[in-house]
């Protein structure tokens, strides 16, 4: 089932769960439990969707229920869904200019170790050159 919600309300809990009544714009109403936790001390529902509590009404979310009449939030929206930074470790995720000086870093520090020592000169040209052919390389692979 899809619902866009219109009301988001704390109604009850027990220990780290809390209750709250979701009001959907076709007037179905429906309990969903959130948990407690360090992250989140006060069991909102909002932080559970990863959704500023400004921004929560007018989404449309997917949603099962059980036989009890409990709801369970199935997906977050999909402008939610993925952070521009990926949250983590992805590195498509980085904008260009931030991936290029990582790799010409790299590039860099590879050369400065193999040919500083008895050919400082050449450290910069191959750096370039090695930073040209991995760029030519990814560009490849994502296409």
């Amino acid at each position: 089932m899809k619902g866009t919600i219109v009301i988001v309300e704390k109604v009850g809990g027990f220990q780290d769960l809390v209750t709250n009544e979701v009001t959907f714009k076709h007037g179905e109403k429906i309990k969903f439990f959130t948990k407690k936790t360090a992250k989140n001390p006060e069991g909102d529902f909002e932080v559970v969707l990863g959704i500023d509590k400004s921004d929560l009404n007018g989404h449309t979310f997917e949603y099962e229920l059980s036989d009890k009449g409990n709801g369970k939030i199935k997906k977050a929206p999909e402008d939610y869904a993925k952070k521009p930074y990926g949250g983590g470790n992805n590195f498509t995720a980085r904008n260009n200019s931030t991936n290029d000086s990582i790799m010409l870093q790299v590039c860099y520090k590879a050369n400065k170790e193999a040919y500083a020592k008895d050919n400082a000169d050449l450290v910069w040209k191959y750096t370039e050159e090695d930073f040209d052919k991995m760029r030519s390389i990814l560009a490849k692979l994502n296409n």
